[in-house]
């Protein structure tokens, strides 16, 4: 009987990438298939703690652009997390979880017949799952890894890695890259796979610059157009209500607010944000501490004009927060894995906004590569904003498939008041719902 070989590295060799510099490593004695593992940064210790992804192979999203799943954009969020923090990302080659190419061919054709991916495979007398997560803990064997920081939603793999000797000792949840063409594939991964995902209306279309309550009034009239086709949808429209904070002084500026606050809430599909501005406030910290007092019932607070985010991440407890990200700003906290489990935990949103509400439109380029930069960091929930509004969308139009929100703001007014026709074309714009006609509905 031959002796059974322990697996190792067979090459290494250097792999200059769009994430930055890589090595790509092919291993000895796995099985068959050619898995591979692309690896940033320098070797790790045996005590080492590696951000890692297991991902298996797929060809009709990767190669061909396919929507029905999200494999590639996992793919794009692992590999820029792994860029970032000298992670790995472990390929395995199990095409359709594991049934190969041509059966997963015939699959989708079932699938375009009415059958969700599991039933799919059935009808095809073929398993649910074939992969084999135990090659991957060879593979981090082989390269001398123990210790790992798992980016994943399948606790499957977690437990291939735990059964077989590596230690995960934190799982980072992959984004939620809903569309509309993947969603029911997403849904039967948690119903029927295990897979840990929320796929409840966790992206939101922001109406913002509201100050009192006939704004509220036109921004909310305007948003209730689309309520019925919101129940379909996996977004929400959130209402931004603009307050500083030194007016809470004033008494009644402070009965207006919270009438603006509480004048629509209880609704899944429109809520109310108080963007809060901490211009001339000295205590950040005290402010921070003591949110959930100011706004109890409104859905999420908004922290503009803050001084340092480091007050904001260390203070905000489980408050859901929306977090304005300016890139002449000092956000190195934002690297730590404790924030972004702080962050995540709490449903609460980095903003990308280099515009800080005077409506200039931010640089498509830097934008995207901020929205990845995050999203491979492990941030769930990021919006963008900055020059958005009626015909004004071609960068939410680029990166809405990254999963992002959108927030406007100055494009909706007129003379410094909300316009509710404004509100109406962007809301249309961003959420295509084009059979629907003001003129009619308010006629």
């Amino acid at each position: 009987m031959s002796e059974i070989k322990e697996s190792s590295v067979r090459t290494i060799c250097p792999l200059p990438t769009r994430y930055g510099n890589a090595n790509l490593i092919s291993f000895a004695n796995l099985d068959q298939k050619e898995h591979v593992a692309i690896s940033f940064g320098s070797e790790v210790s045996v005590d080492s703690i590696v951000n890692v992804r297991i991902h298996s192979e797929c060809v009709t999203s990767e190669i061909f652009g396919s929507l029905k799943c999200d494999c590639a954009e996992q793919l794009d969020e692992a590999l820029s997390l792994a860029a970032a923090t000298n992670g790995i990302v472990l390929y395995l080659k199990q095409e359709g979880r594991g049934i190969g190419l041509y059966n997963k061919i015939d699959a989708y054709k079932l699938q375009a017949e009415g059958l969700n991916t599991i039933e799919a495979n059935r009808a095809l007398d073929l398993p649910d799952d074939l992969r084999d997560f135990s090659i991957a803990a060879k593979m981090l064997n082989a390269l001398n890894i123990k210790k790992v920081n798992l980016l994943t939603n399948n606790p499957e793999k977690i437990k291939g890695l735990t059964d077989n000797g590596i230690q995960v000792m934190k799982r980072i949840p992959t984004g939620v890259f809903m569309s509309k063409q993947n969603e029911d594939y997403l849904k039967t991964k948690v119903e029927s796979c295990g897979h840990l995902i929320d796929v409840g209306k966790n992206k939101y279309v922001g109406v913002s610059g509201i100050k009192n309550l006939n704004d509220i009034t036109a921004a909310f009239n305007a948003s209730m157009l689309f309520r019925s086709e919101l129940e379909s949808e996996k977004r929400y429209i959130n209402l931004g209500i603009s307050v500083n904070y030194l007016e809470l002084a004033d008494e009644k500026r402070k009965i207006e607010i919270n009438q603006i606050v509480s004048r629509y809430l209880g609704d899944s599909n429109i809520k109310t944000t108080v963007h809060l501005s901490l211009k001339d406030v000295e205590k950040e910290e005290t402010i921070l501490n003591n949110i959930n007092s100011f706004f109890p019932f409104v859905d999420s607070v908004q922290i503009n004009d803050y001084k340092d985010i480091n007050n904001i991440v260390n203070n905000m407890g489980t408050r859901k927060l929306i977090i304005p990200i300016y890139d002449e700003n000092d956000n190195s906290i934002l690297l730590n894995n404790s924030s972004v489990e702080i962050i995540n935990q709490s449903g609460s949103f980095l903003i990308l906004d280099n515009s800080k509400g005077r409506g200039i439109s931010a640089n498509i380029d830097n934008l995207e590569s901020n929205v990845r930069f995050y999203s491979g960091l492990g941030y769930q929930n990021i919006a963008i904003a900055g020059g958005f509004g009626p015909n004004s969308l071609e960068a939410y139009d680029r990166l809405k498939n990254l999963g992002v929100s959108v927030d406007a703001e100055t494009k909706l007014l007129s003379d410094g008041k909300i316009d509710r026709a404004k509100v109406f074309s962007y809301l249309e714009e961003c959420l295509s719902f084009e059979d629907i006609d003001f003129e009619d509905q308010v006629g």
